[in-house]
């Protein structure tokens, strides 16, 4: 009996302790998500949309391509530039397309998209379009093989320059007759030039190389991977360093940094940061089951290869997103749940670990195809499809950076009259104080503070700077020689070490 006793008491205690595990694990996932936005439809199509991509401008603002499935399969766009999202719009027109489909863009430190895609025009071709000023330009073919096909492009941009470069996989010219003959290719745009430039063929030894994806660092280098397939459903990721992008021969001599995936096709993604470093993830099998795998290539030098999904589940579709300043790493992937459920996870390495894997969709319906990107203020951007109320969907998320600067708060007005003889003056005086949000924050140095006037009535476009402190320290503004006839609102911003200015903070106004 005792024993009895002795073993229900044990058994109790596990679940207990199990069932406070789990408490725990989803109280953590529940303030992890608390971080992000919730979920906002951006497609609103009754038909079917999916492979989204997501890039972002300086100041957070995203815009997003997709693929939807109409009487044919078109490339689609929206942004939520101007603080909501616009109406979808068609990027490819009425192009075919079939092999592929899914786009990619980049977004350039005017806050202009590009987007590439393939689509066939005789063979198939690489299109380039982009978005500005609320305007697609019209799509360009800037491949123009004269046989084979064009297909799975990258697009990447140098934030120093303007220079914008584009890869993707080419067999024009494989040999008559053989199958299997592919080459990765290159072309730039130099953003002083009304032309592309000539196609390089990057040196990569095989004639064996997919689904080519490029970055370019702070330093304006390219970084490239591929997949190698000369070995049949065993594909192997491959990588090439360009410290000029712009030469074809001064890319490195390429070095495979996977083993045997086990996969025929392994899906390598790239992303890198502003000191030149390099991040990889993949799908592998090697394992026993399918996983998301990573690597990263620190000051010159490759680290171990680490499974971040490693599940007893089929884990795919491998999005890596970097802050280029920090170093922080965002992974998700589409991991299978049950019999036809799929949900999105994420994993991010920040504080020097990483974190437990977060399901960010955890609901019964088809999530998947997910993309990320940082922007330059740190906040994480994440888009991907999902089939909760029928056709696909393409859904967006944002967590704010958590080194964005932030305005000064307890911004105070003071009006004071000053009567002579001849003249009367109007004295506004303005006092406010720091955030101690950014005291706490160890990524944010404030070097000053600016502020903005308008007067009553006018809305927020008639701000006008009217001063701009000299220091981090001064919290007190005068403005004089106001007429008395004229009421003012104002507010003041906050600068940072990297002369990103905060939004504006409270106004406060003379009424």
């Amino acid at each position: 009996m005792k024993g009895k006793i002795i073993l229900l008491l044990c058994v109790l205690v596990a679940f207990s302790l199990n069932f406070a595990i789990t408490d725990e694990h989803d109280r953590n996932r529940t303030e992890k998500l608390s971080e992000w936005t919730d979920p906002v439809n951006i497609s609103n199509s009754p038909v079917h949309s999916w492979g989204p991509v997501v890039a972002a401008d300086g100041e957070g603002r995203a815009f997003v391509a997709w693929v939807e499935e109409t009487f044919a399969t078109r490339i689609f766009f929206s942004t939520n530039v101007s603080g909501s999202w616009i109406k979808p719009i068609n990027v490819s027109g009425y192009f075919r397309i079939k092999e592929g489909p899914i786009p990619s863009i980049y977004v350039d430190k005017d806050g202009v998209a590009h987007i590439v895609f393939a689509a066939i025009s005789g063979t198939y071709e690489i299109f380039y379009n982009y978005y500005k000023n609320g305007k697609l330009k019209g799509n360009l073919n800037i491949t123009e093989t004269r046989r084979g096909g064009s297909m799975y492009q990258s697009i990447y941009g140098d934030r120093n320059n303007g220079f914008i470069y584009v890869v993707w996989q080419d067999d024009e010219n494989a040999p008559e007759g053989s199958l299997g003959y592919w080459e990765i290719m290159l072309v730039y745009k130099d953003p002083n030039k009304t032309h592309w430039s000539y196609i390089d063929i990057i040196p990569t030894i095989s004639n064996r190389v997919y689904t080519p994806e490029i970055s370019i660092d702070g330093k304006g280098a390219a970084h490239l991977v591929w997949i190698n397939r000369s070995l049949i459903n065993n594909s192997i990721v491959w990588y090439a360093y360009n410290p000029d992008p712009t030469d074809v021969s001064q890319w490195s001599t390429p070095i495979p940094i996977s083993e045997g995936t086990g996969i025929d096709f392994c899906w390598p993604e790239i992303d890198t940061d502003n000191n030149g470093n390099a991040y990889v993830v993949w799908e592998n099998i090697c394992e026993g089951n399918k996983d998301i795998f990573f690597r990263k290539r620190i000051n010159g030098e490759w680290g171990d290869i680490i499974n971040l999904s490693k599940t007893p589940d089929t884990s795919e579709q491998a999005t890596i997103a970097v802050d280029k300043e920090t170093g922080d790493i965002y992974v998700a992937w589409a991991e299978k749940k049950g019999v036809k459920n799929w949900d999105v996870y994420l994993r991010t390495y920040e504080n020097g670990k990483w974190s437990e894997p977060i399901n960010m969709t955890n609901n019964p319906s088809t999530s998947g195809n997910p993309s990320l990107w940082v922007d330059e203020q740190g906040g994480v951007h994440l888009v991907y499809a999902d089939n909760y109320k029928g056709p696909c969907e393409i859904l967006y998320r944002y967590r704010p950076s958590k080194r964005r600067i932030l305005p000064p708060v307890n911004l105070k007005l003071t009006t004071k009259i000053n009567k002579t003889l001849f003249y009367s003056e109007k004295i506004n005086y303005l006092t406010w104080e720091k955030n101690p949000e950014n005291e706490k924050n160890e990524f944010i140095q404030v070097t000053r503070y600016s502020v903005y006037r308008k007067e009553v009535g006018q809305d927020d476009s008639k701000y006008v700077e009217i001063f701009t402190t000299s220091d981090a320290n001064t919290f007190e503004y005068e403005d004089r020689y106001l007429p008395i006839d004229k009421k003012y609102v104002y507010a003041v911003t906050a600068w940072d070490q990297r002369n990103k200015e905060s939004e504006k903070s409270e106004p406060v106004s003379e009424e």
